[in-house]
Formats: C-alpha cells, sequence, structure tokens
C-alpha cells in the first residue's frame, strides 16, 4: 500500500512559493551597512561619512563629550522605516564601543554612562567630511543638499576638513542650520539667497 506523505513533511521539504520571494528580498533589503560614525546631536540623528582617517570617530568622541549621544562607529546598520525614514545602529547596542587612535577602544557607556548611548537613532543628517583639497574644487556655497542613504533622499552636507578647525563645533553648528531649514526657515537669514542671485546678475551680464 502506497503511504501519502504527511503535511509536516511536505511543508519542510517544499520550495518556497514565488509569493514570498519579494517578501523576504524586501526584508533583506531593508537593512543594509554603511561606512560611518552615527551620534545623536541635539535629538538629530547624524551620520558621520568620509575616508578613513579623517576624524569622523574624534569629532563623534568630542561630541559625546559635550553631553550628545552615541549609536555606532565604523560601521553603521542603516534600515528604513515603514513610513520612509531612516534608522541607524550599531550591531552590538549593548557594546557600544569606538576605536580612538592612540587611545585604542573605548566603551562609550563605561567611560560616559549609559545616558551617553542611544541604541538607535533616525538618520535624519549625513554631514560628510572631505579634505580641505577637495573642498577648493567645489562650489563654496553649498549647504544642506539631499543626498541618497538607503536609497532614499536625505539631507546632507560637506564640510572641509583642515588643521585648527573645530569639527565638533561645525557638526552643532549643521545640525542647528538643519532643523531651521526643517522648519522651512533660511539658516542665513536671507543673505545666500541674495548672494546667489548677485552672482547669478554677474554671469548673465558676461
Amino acid at each position: 500500500m502506497r503511504i501519502q506523505p504527511s503535511r509536516s513533511s511536505r511543508s519542510s521539504k517544499s520550495p518556497p512559493k514565488k509569493a514570498d520571494r519579494p517578501v523576504r528580498q524586501a526584508a533583506a533589503e531593508a537593512t543594509r551597512t554603511v561606512s560611518g560614525t552615527c551620534v545623536v546631536v541635539d535629538g538629530t540623528g547624524v551620520l558621520l561619512t568620509g575616508p578613513s582617517g579623517i576624524g569622523k570617530s574624534e569629532t563623534a568622541l568630542a561630541l559625546v563629550s559635550m553631553g550628545h549621544r552615541f549609536v555606532a562607529d565604523d560601521v553603521v546598520r542603516v534600515r528604513a522605516g515603514r513610513d520612509g525614514r531612516i534608522f541607524g545602529s550599531g550591531f552590538a547596542p549593548a557594546h557600544p564601543v569606538i576605536e580612538i587612535r592612540g587611545l585604542g577602544v573605548l566603551d562609550i557607556s563605561r567611560v560616559y554612562g549609559a545616558r551617553s548611548v542611544a541604541g538607535e537613532a533616525g538618520m535624519d543628517l549625513v554631514v560628510e567630511l572631505v579634505p580641505a583639497e577637495e573642498w577648493a574644487a567645489s562650489d563654496p556655497l553649498t549647504g544642506i543638499r539631499p543626498v541618497r542613504l538607503a536609497g532614499r533622499d536625505v539631507a546632507g552636507v560637506r564640510i572641509p576638513v583642515s588643521p585648527g578647525r573645530s569639527l565638533p563645533v561645525l557638526v552643532e553648528a549643521a545640525v542647528r542650520s538643519f532643523r531651521l531649514y526643517r522648519r522651512g526657515a533660511d539658516p542665513s537669514g536671507g543673505f545666500g539667497r541674495s548672494l546667489e542671485r548677485k552672482l547669478a546678475r554677474g554671469r548673465r551680464s558676461k
């Protein structure tokens, strides 16, 4: 007599349904990793990016010492929320470590306290740290502009790095400018638009 396999044995060996594949693919694409350092500055999630050795970790450490919160260093796990917002977190939230040249690996929660760490943060602003020589070839009136992150557009700003510049203070200023920008206010008080109009008139007159 032929014995029919049970439902459980069939289901364990049966290939996944085609209808399930887009769901699994979307779940895999929803979480990605990016190279950078993530902090929360005055409630605003900031992703610091830039080439290796430019000072991302040191800038984040200085921001934490100023009272802001640390999320992740070196590699940030990025996911897209259902509302379209981008979130960033570390791979081991229970061990929020940062590596600083000359000091080694520091556990932020042990050094600065548990309140200095955030498990996850919305990636509201991307701050790209660029070498000063690269900045010289770019438009000095860049301001806040959209950048691509995990397949979505988020606000971004570029900051040139050179000796003597206080990057933590500049990142704080970028966050405050972004918050004004998001509320519909002009961080420059109209100066930027006025200067751009003057430059445009000058180009037309040539």
